[in-house]
């Protein structure tokens, strides 16, 4: 197939291309791990990331020094693919052995399945590396059975687990003598992908956060304050970082911005393209079969609007390279896919099995592919956020195209350059709402009564907790 060119593309098609950016690269810094990772087994777990040198970003490593002392809660949010996940990772296992007599342990909160299973894979690496027992690492998600997970969580020294599962089955299992063992030794909790903890999820999740510290209090009997009860926070969307850990986790934090950020950049090209009205599903169709084709294209990922469209895409870009007889063909990523099969479909795209995967909104988090080259967006975002997350999946070099009727940026004003420069939205909790504290509340008398705890006024003094909190915790005791 000839070689595709935008701009005849879309004048053959009369599409406008209303918006076009290239974002310069940018040269990486990399230095040692600090001092208080110089054991040789970080380097030997480096190794079996394939950082053989035994060097980090620069960011990477003042963001370790900080939570070295155990002291330090943190908020990275930095670019996507700019090592977030090495930091936690590290810290963790940095928490374990260096306390081995207080049998630390760490909780790593994944906001997907898809996610937790993901990076289920790179902390095997770690875990294998760091010649931990296997047994040591648990996954716990919806897809485990409830009857498993107690003998999964028994020896762990890291779990990764969805939030729905710590508040539904771990909190709800505090008399199981798994989980109290867990939440005695806790000593580290992460938060990645943290910007989705955003309206009623968000405040959700602010009080188990402070429900998970209550329990450890109780279970603990050395248990401290800004010691055990350690958090960071992992994001790429954070306008402001400080001010939202504060709200979310109602603790402050140090933060490594993106102004701190030394992860290369390699050097992306942005094009919005605007259709006729109507016209815009079948420009996403022309688009997806075109750059398909395409050997230079590379690994591309299509975000669809919604789950029958991702299916149609996928059907016809299959068929328009079936009549080519290509090589390649395409697949369509949703999160109700079977654990295995999504597994199994995302290998294959890194191995380049799979041309591209025409994706909802499951892969607009953490899920990592280093071989992206193309990006589909159908439709621009509102929230710049979420177009840095799907743009920063372009890890070395590529183009992302944007496929719109009407545009966001037209009514807003403006154009793509100040689009591209804007901040994403600040998440927003609702921590007072009453309706949201009695739910709480009544959790917490719940989690009060399988720990033999019968003083309200004892979660007073052991969290911080919202305005109003107390008293409605008070009238339902």
């Amino acid at each position: 197939m000839d070689q595709f060119n935008l701009l005849t593309w879309a004048q053959t098609n009369d599409y406008d291309i209303v918006g076009q950016a290239i974002l310069p690269a940018r040269k990486e810094t990399r230095v040692p791990l600090p001092k208080g990772f110089s054991a040789p087994i970080y380097k030997e777990i480096l190794e079996a990331l394939g950082i053989p040198d035994g060097l980090v970003w620069r960011h990477q490593a003042e963001a370790l020094e900080a939570v070295d002392e155990g002291f330090s809660n943190a908020v990275v949010s930095t670019a996507t693919a700019s090592g977030k996940s090495l930091i936690f990772q590290l810290a963790s296992i940095h928490k374990i052995l260096s306390h081995p007599e207080a049998g630390h342990r760490a909780l790593v909160f994944y906001p997907t399945l898809a996610l937790n299973n993901d990076q289920h894979q790179s902390w095997k690496k770690i875990f294998e590396a760091a010649k931990f027992d296997p047994s040591h690492l648990a996954v716990i998600d919806g897809s485990v059975p409830v009857a498993d997970r107690e003998a999964i969580l028994k020896h762990a020294k890291v779990a990764l687990m969805t939030p729905d599962v710590v508040h539904a089955w771990l909190m709800g299992n505090l008399r199981s003598e798994a989980v109290q063992g867990f939440l005695r030794g806790l000593a580290l909790k992460t938060l990645d992908e943290a910007h989705i903890y955003d309206g009623v999820f968000g405040s959700y999740m602010s009080y188990l956060l402070k429900r998970v510290a209550f329990a450890q209090a109780v279970l603990n009997p050395h248990y401290r304050e800004g010691f055990h009860d350690q958090i960071i926070m992992a994001t790429a969307t954070l306008p402001e970082p400080r001010e939202f850990a504060m709200s979310l986790t109602g603790k402050d934090a140090w933060v490594i911005g993106p102004e701190f950020d030394t992860s290369p950049q390699y050097e992306r090209s942005v094009y919005l393209i605007r259709t006729p009205d109507k016209r815009r599903n079948t420009a996403m169709r022309l688009l997806v079969n075109n750059l398909a084709a395409q050997e230079e294209s590379g690994g591309m990922l299509t975000f669809a609007a919604s789950r029958v469209k991702a299916n149609e895409l996928t059907d016809d870009g299959n068929a328009y390279l079936r009549k080519l007889g290509s090589k390649f063909r395409l697949a369509a990523h949703m999160g109700g896919f079977d654990k295995t099969y999504r597994q199994d479909l995302e290998q294959e795209f890194r191995e380049g099995k799979v041309k591209g995967l025409i994706a909802t909104p499951t892969l607009d988090v953490g899920v990592d592919f280093a071989n992206v080259k193309t990006i589909v967006i159908d439709g621009l975002p509102e929230n710049p956020g979420r177009f840095r997350q799907r743009f920063g999946r372009i890890r070395k070099g590529g183009t992302c195209y944007i496929i719109e009727e009407r545009s966001n940026l037209q009514r807003q004003g403006t154009v793509l350059d100040e689009y591209l420069r804007r901040e994403a939205y600040q998440p927003i909790l609702y921590l007072v709402n009453k309706k949201i504290q009695a739910e709480q509340a009544q959790c917490l008398l719940d989690e009060m009564d399988a720990l033999d705890v019968v003083d309200v006024e004892e979660y007073a003094k052991a969290v911080s907790w919202p305005r109003g909190f107390v008293d409605t915790l008070r009238d339902l005791a």
